[in-house]
């Protein structure tokens, strides 16, 4: 999962990708 919010979070941002995947922007962020 980190890796793909690292491919889009320069389109969609951190939190809203995170919220479509249904986990925790937290979660993301302790990677």
């Amino acid at each position: 999962m980190v890796t793909f919010v690292d491919s889009n979070k320069a389109e969609y941002g951190v939190e809203p990708i995170c919220n479509e995947i249904w986990i925790a922007p937290s979660s993301y962020y302790e990677h």
